[in-house]
């Protein structure tokens, strides 16, 4: 006897590319699940390195003072490098946190009125020390510009700015220059931040704002961070509806470009 197969229905055959759909959707979710925990592994693993070396700084230096109680000078340059220790610590905590808020959607930009000589006297009067520590003369040029009072989140932007600058000193050799240019146009606000450093490599620079980049160079190699400051840097740019840009010749400088749209809130 032999039998006669019928054809699946139209039903049959949009079952099966139901089906055949849902599978594809339960393995991209399930690469997409695995992508993300060799993410944060990746993430916890370079975290750990960055945080316990100040932390463990933090401890022997606590335990060299508190063993030199009779030696005043000593114990005074042990809390002096526990104060940068701490401070850097501190750092890389917000930096951490802050990119964590901002892939969860929950950090919310605060609006409220301030002057941009004052945002400005703030960022200076922070990275103070560190221009002095290296040496570095500092520019500022400020064009007349038609607004100064702005609305935004000014510790967001200081965060920004200060990000930049730090950058711009810690790469940049003892006795450098760093810049910053204020100027507008009918429709932004632009904020240029250049320094005569050492410069990223042009095989480099397409890794800029990645996750845990750090340029291979002379300099570098004897500095500690999160690899994160870009990268979250340009995240809050976006979030001000800013865009950010940058030009870099390794031996000669960087120039890092801010531009956000001029309105009723002008950042």
């Amino acid at each position: 006897v032999i039998g006669i197969i019928s054809p699946p229905s139209g039903s049959d055959i949009t079952e099966i590319r139901e089906e055949k759909r849902q599978k594809e959707l339960l393995q991209d979710a399930l690469n997409a699940a695995q992508v993300a925990n060799q993410a944060k592994s990746t993430f916890l693993s370079r975290m750990s390195h960055d945080i316990r070396t100040p932390m463990n700084a933090i401890i022997g230096l606590t335990a060299i003072a508190a063993s030199c109680a009779d030696d005043p000078d000593r114990v005074i340059d042990c809390m002096e490098k526990i104060t940068s220790s701490s401070k850097l610590l501190l750092s890389l905590i917000n930096e951490v946190l802050d990119m964590s808020k901002i892939e969860s959607g929950r950090i919310v930009l605060s609006e409220e009125d301030f002057l941009l000589d004052s945002l400005f006297k703030d960022v200076i009067s922070m990275i103070q020390p560190d221009l002095k520590r290296r040496g570095h003369t500092l520019n500022i040029h400020i064009e007349t510009l038609e607004h100064e009072a702005v609305c935004g989140d000014m510790q967001r932007l200081q965060q920004i700015i200060n990000n930049l600058l730090s950058n711009a000193i810690k790469y940049t050799k003892e006795g450098g220059q760093v810049h910053i240019k204020v100027c507008q146009d009918d429709k932004n606000w632009s904020l240029i931040v250049s320094d005569t450093g050492i410069g990223i490599p042009a095989s480099e620079q397409k890794h800029l704002f990645k996750s845990f980049f750090r340029a291979k160079n002379a300099i570098n190699s004897k500095e500690t961070g999160s690899g994160i400051g870009l990268l979250l840097t340009k995240k809050l740019v976006k979030l001000h509806k800013g865009e950010i840009s940058f030009s870099s010749k390794e031996g000669i400088g960087t120039e890092f470009r801010l531009t956000f749209p001029k309105g009723d809130q002008y950042f």
